[in-house]
């Protein structure tokens, strides 16, 4: 799960203790907020899922006679007005003064339209920006800052006043002009969105930046914000005002300031300080004081080694002993490790019944040699065991230009395979799900495929509303979806509740919050008697747990899946460092705890319907065992 947010430490010193570090934070912050489409009237009633009222314009007079300034906008973009149509309104008498940071928000919803046109103009200036739109339906929330407009004379845009009084001017064009079209303006803003400084809040940090800070004016902020939330008829949330004014951020920054000092020192005690931060020792039947003495023992081993070897030794230990997708080291570019070729693998390896076995062959001159459904014994000389906790590690370090995979294809027949891995490869396009893809199964199950959650899969789901409701059953495919942003999976699961849930607790230093998902407008939730099913596997984690976690709460959802979920829920922060090392790592500054009869750390979720998986034909994308089980489930 991703944030928004920067920290930045500048370092002053070089003294044991690193001196007296000075803090420095960045919250986003909007400013004189002006509605673009105050001056013209609604024309047409029609509901937008996160919008009050359902009061929104239609945009459907043909665009003619156009003004010349329209014209010369159209000229510019290399367009006509011919088959377009075109929305004008008088600009307000004010707006944002800072054009550096002002920007222009809209909500849309559309039909058949393949771009459009926003024109600001007084007299023969203008300002213009074209817009993309790439699918049908309700488009996600757009955001475009006009120093990224085009503009009639190239000329330093300083001041946006020049345009008050002006003309806003919207043309569409539809994508085929022999169909009806639909272009509806729920909503069009301008608005100053910009970052700036405010005091460091991460108190447990003070013992590196040697300062104090008292987090009373931080409550008496989320007091006052939240009482304006609920007046706006919004559940407050310590987690999203956390996020909005820097208090939880997603980033911090050490920076030397030109003033030189030890990194490795630093990053030694910081490391250390995460691990005594770590929240889920008990979750993960990890030892904390062992863990710790380990630590001890490496940092004063490689006291006397380069950063280089430090580095990748405190990566390898935390890899090792962790095993955490939230917690982790990214070394510095120009490090040998991380200077390895990034390309795909040439083989793909799943376990089979516990074994790992080769499951694709990417590699057209390797294909002869490796049979598919091959026992791996060995990968680079490191042989595999059942002791092996993530033998795929071995394959995804890639630290030679060629693997070499010891194969048993047949019992007893065991060779050695040398597979390059700098060579071109061609990877089958089923290999490869395609986010948002849909399709009907069996010509009546209604399926879909999430690889992620960066901000569109609400609005994949909203705009198959009615095919959803049209089928047999809904399957939503979350299988190597390990996560992004929460917001998304949340937002997706006000679609299909029916009632107020409490998804789980989010727990701070200071507070704790209930995690509410309120359903969704009566118009959009999707009915309580369609039957879901949810597709798993060990790669499903995070915001992808957090979703199948409220729908276990619906009646008529079920998981399918061979295994477990990952088992890691949480909300990270990226710790940089000047010569480019980077830590992820997240602390009992923030935890996710649900019900362990549902889900536990380090465990994740069992699927309501396990199913086995003895050879590779069982895999996707051959037989795909666990889709078949899905749709026989739905189907009875």
């Amino acid at each position: 799960m991703r944030k928004l947010g920067i920290i930045i430490f500048l370092l002053h010193s070089i003294a044991p203790a690193y001196g007296q570090l000075s803090v420095v934070g960045f919250k986003s912050d909007r400013a004189q907020t002006v509605d673009l489409l105050q001056t013209g009237n609604p024309n047409y009633i029609f509901c937008f899922p996160d919008k009050k009222d359902c009061a929104s314009i239609k945009v459907r007079s043909a665009a003619k006679g156009v003004t010349k300034t329209v014209g010369l906008v159209l000229e510019y973009f290399d367009r006509n007005s011919s088959g377009a149509f075109m929305y004008s309104a008088q600009l307000p008498e004010q707006l944002p003064l800072r054009e550096d940071v002002a920007r222009v928000s809209a909500k849309l919803y559309t039909n058949n339209v393949e771009k459009f046109i926003v024109i600001l103009s007084s007299g023969e200036r203008w300002l213009a920006k074209e817009f993309v739109i790439a699918s049908t339906g309700y488009q996600p929330p757009l955001y475009s800052y006009l120093a990224t407009w085009d503009s009639s004379d190239g000329h330093d845009l300083a001041e946006l006043k020049a345009f008050a009084h002006g003309q806003i001017s919207l043309l569409y064009f539809p994508r085929d002009k022999n169909k009806p079209s639909e272009f509806i303006l729920g909503e069009l803003v301008m608005e100053e969105y910009y970052s700036h400084q405010r005091t460091h809040v991460f108190s447990w940090l003070d013992s590196i930046a040697g300062n104090y800070h008292s987090d009373l004016s931080m409550f008496d902020q989320y007091s006052q914000w939240s009482l304006d939330r609920l007046r706006d008829g919004v559940i407050p949330s310590f987690e999203v005002f956390g996020t909005r004014e820097g208090h939880l951020s997603g980033l911090i920054e050490f920076k030397d300031n030109g003033v030189p000092f030890t990194e490795t020192e630093l990053v030694n005690r910081f490391v250390h300080k995460l691990l005594e931060k770590y929240p889920f020792y008990s979750e993960r039947h990890l030892n904390k004081t062992l863990l710790l003495a380990k630590l001890d023992t490496l940092l004063y081993s490689g006291a006397s080694k380069n950063a280089a070897w430090q580095y990748s030794a405190l990566r390898a230990f935390i890899e090792t002993e962790f095993q955490d997708p939230h917690f982790g080291i990214t070394l510095p570019r120009n490090d040998t490790v991380a200077a390895v070729k990034s390309a795909r693998l040439p083989v793909v390896v799943r376990d089979i019944a516990g074994v790992p076995v080769v499951v694709a062959v990417f590699n057209e001159g390797i294909k002869k040699d490796v049979t598919l459904g091959s026992k791996i014994v060995a990968i680079n000389g490191s042989a595999l065991n059942a002791s092996t906790r993530d033998h795929y590690d071995l394959l995804l370090r890639r630290r030679y230009d060629t693997l070499q995979m010891m194969l048993e294809s047949t019992p007893g027949d065991i060779r050695t395979v040398k597979i390059p891995l700098d060579k071109p490869i061609s990877i089958d396009a089923r290999f490869i799900p395609k986010h948002g893809e849909t399709k009907l199964i069996d010509d009546s199950l209604f399926y879909i495929k999430f690889n992620n959650w960066e901000g569109d899969n609400f609005y994949h789901i909203l705009n198959n509303r009615k095919k959803i409701i049209a089928s047999q059953g809904l399957i939503i495919d979350l299988r190597g979806n390990g996560g992004g942003y929460a917001g998304d999976a949340y937002a997706s699961l006000s679609l299909f509740l029916h009632q107020v849930v409490n998804l789980g607790t989010v727990v701070f230093p200071w507070l704790k919050e209930t995690i509410t998902i309120t359903p969704a407008r009566d118009e959009f939730v999707l009915p309580a008697s369609l039957k879901v099913v949810i597709l798993q596997d060990a790669a499903t984690a995070c915001a992808s747990e957090m979703f199948i976690i409220g729908m276990k709460k619906r009646p008529n959802s079920y998981t399918v899946g061979d295994t477990n979920s990952r088992g890691a829920i949480a909300s990270p922060t990226l710790y940089t460092f000047p010569s480019g090392l980077t830590i992820k790592a997240h602390t009992t500054i923030r935890c996710y705890r649900f019900d362990p009869a549902v889900y536990q750390e380090g465990t994740g979720l069992i699927p309501d319907v396990l199913v086995a998986r003895t050879h590779v034909r069982d895999m996707r994308p051959y037989e795909d065992k666990v889709l078949k089980v899905a749709a026989v489930l739905l189907q009875h």
